[in-house]
């Protein structure tokens, strides 16, 4: 008698082990743990950790934390570059299998993971909330292999699976790039028209040069004894509402031209004054080779910048559009 309930125990105890971790799986070898990428309350993400690794060694790794102000920063204190977090955290909300592979082609893919691939750790203040790599991408360009790794429950193996997102043909694996520069922030500035003491704009044309000064709740201009056109200036004002990027560092496209820059007078300099005393000055040169951009340098920032012309050219007035001629 005590060998037959024995035995039914242990009948029962298989048959909820197949319930739990075969019967409520999505395919029938994979347990719901190894194929759940995505971590849909993103905002509980408080640090990502990025490791490229290549034959067991790491050769880079980004490393985001996200702060009290809700920014986020990069390797120890780097301003992240806001739309590249928000295009990181859409794909972390909505990765999604799109299907899973053969044996023969596990194997490969496997093999193909050991030699390459981005370790990806998300945290949220509790802890560690999903580990995978990202490897590479298919062959039909509409998946790239992942493999969950990390604490799986008991009896779940985590096998590499074609991850996408639905509806978007975009290239996963850019999301998680180990590119230092693409993660940078490239502001040219930061400013809301009511921190600024000052705005000037100095040209080779002295003519066009300006400078407007705030005097308590009025703004004026340097050197101008005629009376302004206040509704030109308040327009102006009103560009001021936060950041302003860059297009692109270019640096490593153009090793020596900062150097040669700095010897030369910029055909522009934009400069602000806070008023908490802090400042802000941007030199700007026009390229005839490309007239789509600028080439510039901010000063204590020892990087060269290229800046679109339709971002930065309505912050270029000059003297004579903010003078009352009537």
């Amino acid at each position: 008698m005590k060998k037959t309930l024995l035995l039914l125990a242990l009948l029962i105890g298989l048959a909820l082990i197949y319930f739990l971790f075969i019967f409520e799986r999505q395919d029938s070898s994979l347990c719901k743990e190894s194929i759940n990428f995505a971590v849909k309350d993103v905002s509980s993400i408080e640090r990502i950790s990025m490791r490229r690794v290549v034959n067991g060694e790491e050769k880079e790794n980004i490393i985001l934390d996200k702060q009290a102000n809700g920014d986020w920063t990069f390797n120890g204190g780097y301003n992240a570059l806001e739309v590249r977090v928000e295009t990181l955290m859409d794909a972390i909300r909505l990765l999604s299998v799109r299907r899973t592979l053969s044996d023969a082609s596990s194997e490969k893919a496997l093999a193909l993971l050991g030699q390459n691939h981005v370790q990806i750790e998300i945290f949220s203040s509790e802890g560690l909330i999903r580990s995978y790599q990202v490897g590479p991408q298919t062959k039909d360009f509409k998946g790239t292999v992942m493999l969950m790794t990390g604490d799986l429950p008991f009896l779940c193996k985590a096998e590499p699976q074609v991850v996408h997102l639905p509806g978007a043909q975009a290239y996963l694996n850019a999301r998680f790039t180990m590119d230092f520069e693409q993660w940078l922030e490239n502001l040219i500035f930061d400013a809301q028209a009511e921190e600024l003491a000052s705005i000037q704009l100095d040209y080779q044309d002295v003519e066009n040069t300006f400078q407007l000064i705030r005097q308590g709740d009025a703004w004026t201009m340097s050197g101008e004894e005629g009376e302004l056109n206040q509704e030109a200036i308040s327009d102006y004002l009103a560009l001021f509402k936060g950041k302003i990027y860059a297009e692109s560092f270019a640096d490593k496209y153009f090793p020596t031209l900062l150097d040669s820059l700095k010897t030369r007078t910029a055909d522009m300099v934009f400069s602000l004054q806070y008023l908490d005393g802090s400042s802000r000055r941007i030199h700007l040169y026009e390229r005839p080779d490309n007239l789509n951009n600028f080439f510039a340098w901010i000063e204590d920032e020892n990087q060269l910048i290229t800046i679109q012309h339709f971002v930065f050219d309505p912050f270029l007035k000059k003297r004579g559009e903010f003078q009352n001629y009537f």
